[in-house]
């Protein structure tokens, strides 16, 4: 049974929010996978990099595919200077473009010093 608290917060942006507690076994780290900026604003509803999603979808519709730099950024970042510090060669970091290839994020791709995997041209 939900407590009263619990209650309050099913319809929600928490309900998007890792709810874990200590006696639970954590679930798989893909399927908790939220942008480092995602966060519940202060009309309750779940906000991606300063954007209410709830808004994004009433301007351009569902289903809507969300970015957030920050989160891009920083991974392009960790994962560069970790092979910089890790690793005792030349190394170069490959995004993978078929995850995603469009114009924007190959500018920030490119921007963080990161390489493309391209396997056909198109």
């Amino acid at each position: 049974m939900l407590s009263t608290e619990d209650r309050s917060l099913q319809n929600t942006g928490h309900r998007y929010l890792p709810q874990i507690t200590s006696l639970e076994i954590p679930p798989s780290p893909n399927q908790e996978l939220m942008p480092l900026t995602a966060k519940v604003n202060s009309n309750d509803s779940l906000e991606i990099g300063g954007c209410e999603l709830k808004l994004l979808v009433e301007q351009f519709g569902s289903p809507l595919y969300v970015l957030d730099e920050f989160t891009l950024r920083t991974a392009c970042r960790q994962y560069r200077d970790s092979f910089a510090t890790y690793y005792p060669g030349e190394s170069q970091v490959i995004y993978a473009s078929k995850a995603w290839s469009c114009l924007a994020v190959c500018r920030i791709i490119d921007s963080e010093g990161l390489g493309f995997d391209v396997v056909s041209g198109g």
